[in-house]
């Protein structure tokens, strides 16, 4: 996750940086940051619904592995009559209920 940039947003590029606080050169050894305080509050705002946002998709993808999944051991049990199908379809609704808390 990390090396796809999922994890956390990307770091701020320092060409803009500078553009964005222009009393830090593009080659300062400095870390880049924002010049206010609204703007450092903002880039933290951001952040936090990046992160949340990266976690909503994670759970998504989750739920509908294990939907496909029931859908596959439902017919299944159709086809087979198989009791060990039975049993796990309730396990995977109930993953799916929590996941979706």
């Amino acid at each position: 996750m990390e090396s796809l940039g999922r994890l956390r947003m990307p770091l701020m590029e320092p060409l803009v940086a500078a553009h964005l606080h222009p009393r830090l050169s593009a080659v300062s050894s400095r870390s880049p940051n924002l010049p206010s305080k609204s703007d450092r509050f903002q880039s933290a705002l951001t952040e936090k619904a990046y992160k949340t946002v990266a976690l909503s998709a994670r759970a998504l993808n989750v739920l509908s592995l294990l939907t496909a999944y029931q859908a596959e051991l439902c017919e299944d049990f159709v086809q087979t009559q198989e009791p060990a199908a039975w049993e796990e379809i309730p396990v995977i609704a109930d993953l799916c209920l929590r996941v979706q808390r």
